[in-house]
C-alpha cells in the first residue's frame, strides 16, 4: 500500500490529538484509550486535507472539525457547552459504479450532551462507525 501525501498528514494529525486527548482525560486509561482510538477513525474520514479536490466541502469540514474540537475539549474540561450543529462530508465509492466514481455524502450532527463519551458516541453514529 503507497501512502499518499495527505494521508500521512492525517494520520499524524490524528496521532498528535490522540496523544493530546490522553494527556488531558481525566477518567480511566482504558476509557480514554477507547475514545482516542474512536476519534482517530473519525478523524481519518473526514480530515479536510482528505478533501482538496472539493474546496467547498473541504472548508465545511475544516470549521466543523474545529467546533467539535473545542466542544470535546470543554466537555472534557468538565465546562458546560451549550448545543451545536456540524455538518461533515465524507467520500463514498460506488460498488455498481466505474472504480473512480466518488461521492460526497453529507452528515449533520448535533451534539448537546455535556456528557464526553455520549458526544463521541453521537459523532460516529452519525458517521456509520463502530
Amino acid at each position: 500500500m503507497i501512502l499518499t501525501r495527505p494521508y500521512h498528514l492525517v494520520v499524524r494529525f490524528a496521532n498528535i490529538t490522540n496523544k493530546y486527548l490522553l494527556y488531558r482525560c481525566s477518567s480511566s486509561t482504558d476509557r480514554c484509550e477507547t475514545i482516542s482510538a474512536a476519534l482517530k477513525q473519525f478523524y481519518l474520514k473526514v480530515h479536510p486535507d482528505l478533501f482538496s479536490q472539493y474546496p467547498k466541502e473541504k472548508d465545511v469540514n475544516e470549521k466543523s472539525l474545529q467546533l467539535v474540537s473545542a466542544y470535546l475539549s470543554g466537555l472534557q474540561r468538565k465546562e458546560y457547552m451549550a448545543s451545536i450543529s456540524v455538518t461533515f462530508f465524507t467520500k463514498s465509492s460506488s460498488k455498481s459504479s466505474p472504480p473512480a466514481q466518488i461521492s460526497l455524502i453529507s452528515h449533520r450532527i448535533t451534539l448537546n450532551s455535556n456528557v464526553l463519551l455520549a458526544s463521541v458516541n453521537s459523532i460516529l453514529t452519525a458517521l456509520n462507525l463502530p
